[in-house]
């Protein structure tokens, strides 16, 4: 048989037809690997779009075109960036680009089931403080939003289900440069067409145009018109390249007049402004853009309510979740005597819907946040630093107010320990100041409780502002309020969520109780004014639960944002009732007037109630409700109050660019300083710092002692990221931290001992030179100590000593009581006296925390269950115990341990919680038998089955230990048999794995064993154990 060569048969000539098919079927299969991807790129985007969108908002409008336009231009993108990849390499980047997006509408999908809104790119940096802060919130958020999550992985798992199915040949070729050219002209052409639709309709006022091109669109507004990934296009563009984002405000004929001067006999206003005269001299564009709209601006009028509450003291209260839809007479009676004393407003709304520190900065500011594309840091952090005159703490602070301000959580959260100082007052915090315990959330009647007695002391007027917390999400019974207050509303007739809602309220109603109580004690019950209103309305109802709270449906798109603008007055003829719209922005000014506080209207965003000028209720949309009509910025909708009225194109023109001029010039002051502009000063100061969230620090009260620490300097981290909180510290580096603490004294090298110094230790070589001489000069550190090197690794004992010398050269007061002492000298035989002193004076003091003191019991009531028992704490303590972490693992026997361990249960510490194990019916019931003489008195027994007996025993108890404030789980099961314990021990090993990686342990390994293991081999005589075996020895004979 003749064979050919290789090379030969690439010479042979062929026919010219099999030429040309032979080429064009690899082109035509190019194109088609190119249209599938095409196709899967596009199909992606498209489906993330419009899924994100009906996931939160229900339904799709005609504005839903823009949400497919932009999703093909995203896919047509990706399918761009991957043609010239080669194979493997376009695949792994196929399949990162579908998971970026879906991972990214998963994150925003969250972030507005948690908060209500879509998170700015902007704030991205905070995802770390979401993450510490709101764990739990987002683990409930997911599983209550568990089928949106998976429709969005939609995407994903069909991309990479197109790569393993082989056949459908997507991603698995490089394509050409044709394929490249075809892309960019389809890019191009969808780009043209996208720009061409909204540009043909940029001449309505709330076109998508506007929504897409204006800088200062909010989020929010910008997901809802032209979906995600437009929006973060857009949002990056901002940040990458810079913009300060519009400045120019074009005034509205509503609230302007240009021809004339006001007097302040007449007009809040401060007559020294002259803001044409500013807008002269301004360098800055921003406050020359403000000072030109100002000078037109119309200011309101004084009037009898001028100075009415001049002579009272003042309390105000920005109240978590707050709705007014739980207050009535017999569940809340103080809320309800506040809310129906003095001055009642009849149309009041709340302007946002989330994110407390909007709200919170409006009600404080008198000013809308910034919500453009352009910030970079919210409003509250920007204006830690302005001058801010007519925040009342500042302002009243000028009439001779004592100011004070509160709030039930960490101060370093928001950083309002900074902002809050700034406005004026002197801020406490559950960390800072506040003697109260932090919990989520954190109770508002121990705050109060805890500052009350600060104003109340002092004979001056006060003006005290509190940020409550005890109504925050999430409305169930793990919510340590709703828990607290579970009694009160049990029988109410609503869901559990909404008396839990209820329930998490009623602290803050129990809080404003104590305190009319202590007002009344003091004297000054009848010269204080209450003001209350909420930062946002409660986000974490849904739909369906707001409208059942509220007992009726409502029109979710402007009546959930209705609320409670309480200004409680006693002493009043009759109330006063205002009918007028008005919002958050609105409460400042009405306070300063009310308080007869000098400032001028024009410099703030709100209008006085009580005075002329141009009232509605305005929303954090830009919708907005007036008496006449009301107007939904969504869906670009007027609604008339009355079917007679009529409302024009120019009209409707003329609230909208008031609308959008109040937002503008509320962004303009906070991103100027515009105040210190305007009156001559320099900027309050502070050195508002950025927010740092360290990765390694996931507890809230460790972060708030981690910030504390770092921001004074005491301790530097490990990374600009991490704290290096899981690194074994050196004595130098605790040394170290108490000579930063102690001003860092000159010192000398005169106390170290002999040949402590070396080629290491030394002036230039070790950083804790000067603190390791600083702590023997002054016997922090001493000779005989069991850790003296300077690169010694830190223990428990040694931190403790070191703390407790610490605080007696610093003279405070370290006497421990000396029977304890004397009992922990005999169980600690080998340690010191001042060890001793100094590790008891410590945990007395709760100067230091052991996470060990807590301990779990396994209960079980079945005798035969014991062995089960003490395979249980094997598996445990062998699988958690390391790291100084795991909890203490026990079992107790019932019940014949009830009368030794069941009484300490019952009222010993307070450092155990319980897991029973409960089984199901007995097989054999073994009733017992009646006894005529009835001997032992047990005859009510009689006929009663012994397995009945031991669950009334068990109940009893469970019921008293839970009373008793052990808390108790309990493990219900079948029979007593074999599949029943096969469950157990796969439920105990399956959880025991998880809990070690929620440890972050390793569940599978047994270090600690394997170490006295060793040691036991080693004084057994083991070969191979020679060397240990001596040293063994030596620290015996010690």
């Amino acid at each position: 048989m003749l064979k050919t060569k290789p090379n030969e048969i690439a010479n042979q000539p062929q026919a010219p037809h099999e030429t040309s098919a032979a080429v064009r079927a690899p082109r035509r299969g190019l194109w088609q690997e190119w249209l599938r991807s095409l196709l899967l790129f596009c199909g992606a985007s498209v489906y993330v779009e419009l899924c994100l969108h009906l996931c939160v908002y229900r339904s799709l409008d005609r504005r839903a075109v823009y949400l497919v336009l932009f999703g093909l231009l995203g896919g047509t993108v990706c399918t761009l960036l991957t043609t010239h990849l080669p194979k493997i390499a376009r695949q792994i980047v196929g399949v990162l680009l579908v998971a970026v997006q879906v991972l990214f509408a998963e994150v925003q999908l969250m972030y507005h089931a948690i908060f209500g809104n879509f998170m700015p790119i902007s704030q991205v940096s905070m995802g770390g403080n979401v993450i510490t802060n709101f764990d739990s919130q987002i683990l409930y958020s997911i599983g209550k939003n568990i089928v949106p999550i998976l429709l969005l992985l939609v995407p994903l798992i069909v991309t990479i289900l197109c790569l393993a199915l082989r056949k459908l040949r997507v991603l698995t070729v490089r394509l050409k440069w044709r394929q490249a050219l075809a892309t960019l002209g389809i890019l191009l052409t969808l780009l043209l067409a996208t720009m061409g639709i909204m540009y043909a309709g940029r001449g309505k006022s709330f076109s998508v145009y506007k929504t897409f091109t204006n800088v200062n669109t909010s989020t929010d507004s910008s997901y809802k018109s032209v979906g995600m990934l437009a929006t973060t296009v857009q949002e990056l563009r901002y940040m990458v390249f810079g913009s300060s984002g519009s400045v120019i405000i074009t005034p509205s004929s509503l609230g302007t007049d240009t021809r004339r001067l006001y007097s302040s006999n007449s007009y809040n206003v401060i007559e020294s402004i002259d803001f044409a005269k500013l807008a002269e001299s301004a360098d800055n564009i921003m406050c020359r853009t403000t000072d030109e709209y100002l000078a037109q601006v119309v200011p309101t009028r004084k009037n009898n309510y001028t100075g009415l509450l001049q002579d009272y003291n003042l309390i105000t209260i920005c109240a978590e979740s707050f709705c007014p839809w739980f207050i009535s007479k017999e569940l809340t009676p103080t809320l309800y005597k506040l809310s129906h004393t003095g001055i009642v407003f009849e149309n009041y709304y709340g302007t946002f819907q989330s994110v407390t520190t909007n709200g919170e900065y409006t009600m404080c500011m008198g000013l809308y946040p910034d919500m453009s594309r352009t910030k970079t840091d919210s409003s509250f952090n920007v204006a830690g630093t302005n001058y801010l005159p007519f925040c009342l703490g500042n302002a009243l602070k000028e009439k001779g107010y004592q100011t004070w301000g509160y709030h039930d959580y960490i101060g370093d959260f928001y950083n309002r320990n900074i902002t809050h100082a700034n406005m004026g007052y002197t801020f406490k915090a559950a960390d800072s100041g506040l003697d109260i315990k932090i919990d989520w959330p954190s109770s508002d009647l121990e705050m109060m409780e805890a500052s009350v007695d600060d104003y109340l002391s002092s004979r001056e007027p006060f003006h005290a502002y509190y940020m409550t917390f005890s109504g925050h999400y999430q409305y169930n019974w793990d919510n340590a309020m709703s828990a607290k207050n579970h009694d009160a509303v049990k029988d109410l007739p609503y869901s559990e969520p909404v008396k839990a809602y209820i329930a998490c309220n009623l602290e803050l109603e129990n809080a404003l109780t104590y305190l009319m109580q202590r007002l009344a004690q003091a004297g000054v019950a009848d010269k204080t004014c209450i003001v209350l209103t909420n930062d946002h309305y409660p986000y974490g109802l849904t739909e369906d639960e707001y409208n059942e709270l509220a007992g009726r449906e409502m029109d979710l798109t402007f009546e959930k944002y209705r609320n409670s603008f309480i200004c409680y007055v006693p002493g009043l003829s009759e109330n006063i009732v205002v009918d007028e719209y008005c919002s958050t922005a609105d409460i400042l000014p009405t306070l300063l007037k009310l308080f007869g506080v000098d400032y001028d209207s024009r410099l703030l965003a709100g209008t006085d109630v009580l005075s002329n000028g141009v009232h509605m209720a305005v929303l954090s949309d830009k919708s907005f409700l007036t008496k006449t009509f009301r107007y939904d910025a969504g869906t670009e909708t007027v609604i008339p109050a009355d079917e007679s009225i009529v409302i024009s194109d120019e009209q409707l023109e003329a609230y909208r660019l008031y609308v959008d001029n109040k937002f503008q010039m509320s962004s303009n002051i906070v991103n100027s300083d515009y105040y210190a502009h305007v009156f001559g000063k320099a900027s309050s100061g502070g050195t508002l710092e950025d927010t740092v969230v360290f990765t390694d620090i996931t507890g809230i009260f460790n972060q708030a002692s981690v910030l504390y620490m770092y921001r004074n300097g005491y301790i530097d981290p490990e990374t600009p990221n991490t704290f290096g909180g899981k690194a074994a510290a050196k004595v130098g580096e605790f040394v170290d931290v108490l000579y930063r603490i102690s001003q860092r004294p000159e010192t000398d090298n005169t106390a170290l001992p002999p040949d402590y110094e070396n080629e290491t230790f030394n002036g230039s070589a070790c950083p804790y030179y000067d603190a390791v001489c600083w702590a023997y000069q002054t016997g922090l550190l001493r000779q005989g100590d069991l850790h003296t090197a300077y690169d010694d690794d830190m223990d428990y004992q040694t931190a403790c000593l070191l703390i407790y010398r610490y605080a007696a050269m610093s003279g405070v007061d370290t006497r421990v009581d000396q029977e304890l002492a004397r009992q922990a000298m005999r169980e600690n035989p080998r340690l010191s006296v001042e060890s001793v002193r100094a590790m008891l004076w410590c945990d007395q003091t709760d100067i230091t925390t052991r996470d060990s003191e807590l301990g779990e019991l396994l209960a079980a009531y079945e005798p035969c269950f014991r062995f089960m028992s003490e395979w249980w704490k094997q598996l445990y303590g062998e699988s958690e115990g390391k790291e100084n972490k795991g909890l203490f693992p026990a079992s107790v026997e019932f019940t014949a341990d009830l009368h030794s361990m069941g009484q300490y249960i019952q009222q010993g510490e307070r450092h155990l919680f319980e897991t029973v194990v409960r089984f199901g019916a007995s097989k054999n019931e073994n009733p017992v038998p009646f006894d005529e003489g009835n001997g032992d008195g047990l005859n009510f027994l009689a006929g009663k089955s012994m397995d009945f007996i031991c669950r009334q025993a068990m109940d009893g108890t469970l019921l008293a230990h839970v009373e008793g404030g052990v808390p108790n789980v309990t493990l219900q099961t079948g029979s007593l048999n074999e599949q029943t314990l096969g469950g157990l021990i796969y439920f105990f090993e399956y959880a025991c794995g998880l809990s070690g990686y929620l440890l972050d342990v390793n569940p599978f390994d047994q270090p600690g064993v394997e170490a006295y293991k060793k040691n036991m081999f080693a004084l057994l005589g083991k070969p191979g154990y020679e060397e240990l075996r001596s040293e063994l020895l030596r620290k015996l004979e010690k």
